[in-house]
């Protein structure tokens, strides 16, 4: 494809003019629907976003996740850091156009009002509430353009819902018996049924169908599949599904009205689990 081309496909027309067969298309949306390189069917943005897909690369870390944690927290003091826990930042303290220092909470365990760095601050928070912390006007001063930029940053309105259970033993796949592989698989994916839903999934989130697309394409952790040691001594382990949803809910009464759904939301991916491995609903602690 020329640049151009690229630049006004969305991710549906790219996986149409690349393959044939339905079930690869899925595959390539279904990781693509998490819109992390963008919105799929956005032009440009969505054969990006897909295209990215291609190249995801997935792994998985001894005893979990966790560890991956506390081994940068190990290289990060090894090297002179200094680790501050239970510190909310107030502000960052700006000088001559530059963050030297954040000012931190009255609820910090620490004495110190303010913690100055060596060389620079960062910052891992959105970009309207970098923007809070650090002052428009400071940014303006220092890049207008990035100022406006994190002024008006919008979000897709998705949010990701994750439903958890703790098993006594590992659930069977009902697809175990075409790919008996998918036993060690700690991330499988719960896909469209058909090419044709897929594309009518995207059209029902946009326009806020809660009830239409939970619990039809999301990711599955199973991490006690591929790694034994995330079994507990008795052999129980976790199941996770997580899965992107509309956020404003305002045919439900609004956002506040989340606590009242998500056990509806709960037991609609239950349900959904129990379809894909069936008797798992037995198998909940």
């Amino acid at each position: 494809f020329s640049p151009e081309e690229f630049r006004t496909m969305n991710g549906f027309e790219f996986l149409d003019l690349l393959f044939e067969n339905e079930r690869v298309k899925q595959t390539f949306m279904g990781v693509a629907s998490i819109a992390f390189g963008g919105d799929p069917v956005g032009r440009g943005e969505g054969a990006v976003n897909v295209f990215a897909c291609m190249y995801l690369p997935q792994g998985l870390f001894k005893g979990g996740s966790h560890g991956l944690v506390h081994s940068l927290v190990r290289c990060f003091t090894h090297h002179g850091g200094t680790m501050i826990y239970n510190s909310p930042v107030e502000k960052f303290v700006v000088e001559n156009g530059t963050a030297r220092s954040v000012t931190i909470s009255e609820d910090s365990p620490y004495p110190e009002k303010e913690i100055r760095a060596r060389n620079a601050v960062l910052s891992n928070l959105s970009a309207p509430l970098s923007l809070q912390l650090i002052g428009h006007d400071k940014v303006k001063a220092a890049d207008p353009l990035l100022a406006a930029r994190m002024r008006d940053w919008g979000m897709s309105g998705e949010s990701p819902f994750m439903s958890v259970w703790l098993l006594k033993d590992l659930p069977r796949w009902k697809s175990d018996g075409w790919d008996p592989a998918i036993r060690e698989c700690w991330e499988p994916y719960r896909a469209w049924d058909s090419w044709k839903e897929a594309k009518e999934w995207f059209g029902l989130f946009e326009s806020e169908e809660l009830w239409d697309v939970v619990g039809t394409v999301g990711e599955i952790f199973l991490t006690a599949a591929a790694d034994k040691t995330q079994l507990s001594p008795e052999g129980h382990c976790v199941l996770v599904y997580e899965e992107e949803l509309p956020v404003h809910l305002r045919r439900e009464g609004g956002f506040e009205k989340w606590d009242d759904i998500k056990w509806k939301v709960y037991e609609k991916h239950t349900d959904m689990m129990e379809e894909l491995a069936p008797g798992v609903k037995k198998l909940i602690l």
